[in-house]
């Protein structure tokens, strides 16, 4: 069984993108954060080892050894055993990419060296999400008028946390999800009771949630 494998999880593959707080972070090297984008750049089906990494650079084995253990510390790998799964053996490591929940990310300004501001109140969280459920939300904030739309980074994550979970856990895709809201919108009652999509997951009084009193509405016309 091969060992020294780094995993990509697939929510990373619709695009090539790299948080911003990695570039903030006063606890990596310029090393370790190069690395870290070297990583994220390949898909999750492409087999990535540390030897491969090794390799890849001329740095050295000692140098791209010590920028793992930096990323691993940080937060933004995971490490995990590799036993045989029969004689239960140790046969190394592999790792997981992964983004740090902590706020020590992004708390720093660039190459400074110490925190710009320190806020323990504050947990930056680092959320990705697919392409489609981005897309989603540009062209759903259009169809509000402007006082109802996102005027901060959080209600914006709000939203598309809303059309992320409606894909993931409710099995209403972003593309129903956008014809949802438009037609709601259109409806004479509900264009002046629809403020946000963050209602779709709410629940009336029924019990039941209003993306499925939405969807069972419109499913006649839905073609998406």
């Amino acid at each position: 069984m091969q060992t020294g494998i780094i995993n990509k999880p697939e929510k990373f593959n619709s695009y090539f993108v790299v948080p911003r707080e990695v570039f903030r972070d006063n606890s990596l090297s310029t090393g370790a954060v190069g690395l870290f984008c070297f990583l994220l750049s390949h898909s999750s089906d492409f087999k990535i080892t540390v030897e491969y990494c090794i390799n890849a650079f001329k740095d050295g084995k000692d140098a791209i050894r010590n920028r793992f253990k930096e990323l691993i510390d940080a937060g933004y790998l995971d490490k995990v055993q590799v036993r045989d799964s029969k004689t239960k053996k140790f046969l190394g490591y592999n790792f997981t990419i992964k983004l740090p929940q902590s706020g020590k990310a992004g708390d720093g300004k660039a190459g400074g060296g110490k925190p710009a501001i320190k806020n323990n109140n504050i947990i930056h969280n680092i959320k990705t999400y697919k392409e489609i459920v981005v897309e989603c939300y540009k062209n759903i904030v259009l169809l509000f008028d402007e006082e109802y739309r996102p005027k901060t980074e959080t209600q914006k994550n709000k939203w598309l946390d809303v059309i992320d979970e409606l894909d993931r856990l409710d099995g209403v895709n972003p593309r129903q999800v956008f014809y949802i809201t438009k037609r709601t919108l259109e409806d004479e009652f509900w264009s002046e009771n629809f403020r946000s999509p963050l209602k779709l997951r709410r629940k009336n009084k029924d019990g039941i949630k209003w993306i499925v009193v939405f969807k069972n509405k419109y499913a006649k016309d839905m073609k998406v």
